[in-house]
């Protein structure tokens, strides 16, 4: 449910990726990191849920760089 939650964040990231800081992203998935490191057992159980938060915030950092890049190729290319 936490993921489908990303789901107007990361429509918003496409849309408008200068909106977003990177860094409160960076930070969630080096959390989520942490997080998994210092599990005294790992199971599926107690390792999904932070590794997934973790990647979903990976993937909107990768989305933001993507078309941070991609506008300003385009807005270069208008010029």
């Amino acid at each position: 449910m936490d993921v489908l939650g990303f789901g107007p964040t990361i429509r918003k990231a496409y849309h408008q990726p200068k909106s977003e800081p990177l860094n409160f992203y960076a930070l969630f998935a080096i959390r989520n990191l942490l997080v998994v490191m210092a599990l005294e057992h790992y199971s599926l159980t107690t390792v999904l849920f932070p590794a997934v938060l973790g990647l979903t915030c990976v993937f909107i950092m990768a989305l933001m760089m993507y078309r941070r890049l991609a506008i300003a190729v385009v807005s270069q290319g208008d010029q």
